[in-house]
């Protein structure tokens, strides 16, 4: 099976710091890879120092401060929006961000 499942759960909130540079598609789709500071669905709040994957999808509030943002290694991001598995080897949860996203100031040291 490939493509996306959603599994009826929508992210509340999360917060975190890109581990890559964000990856544009020549599908248009943005792909991000998250470090976890905090993350909520359902009301239950993940441990931290997890990882999640988002993929950005064109025509969304969050593609469009993807495009205008860069979206480099360290960047804090705000995000919520559809928890889906994608079914493509291995196999894992991603977080579809529609109109939940924003880049954060970084933490101050």
């Amino acid at each position: 099976m490939f493509g996306w499942e959603d599994t009826g759960c929508r992210v509340e909130r999360a917060e975190g710091v890109l581990v890559r540079d964000g990856q544009w598609s020549t599908d248009g789709f943005w792909t991000v890879d998250v470090r976890l500071s905090s993350f909520t669905v359902a009301g239950v709040v993940a441990s931290e120092c997890r990882f999640i994957r988002l993929e950005i999808h064109p025509g969304t509030h969050a593609h469009t401060i993807a495009e205008a943002t860069p979206l480099t290694t360290g960047t804090r991001i705000v995000f919520g929006g559809p928890l889906l598995v994608d079914h493509d080897p291995p196999g894992w949860l991603e977080v579809h961000p529609d109109t939940d996203f924003a880049v954060t100031p970084p933490a101050r040291e």
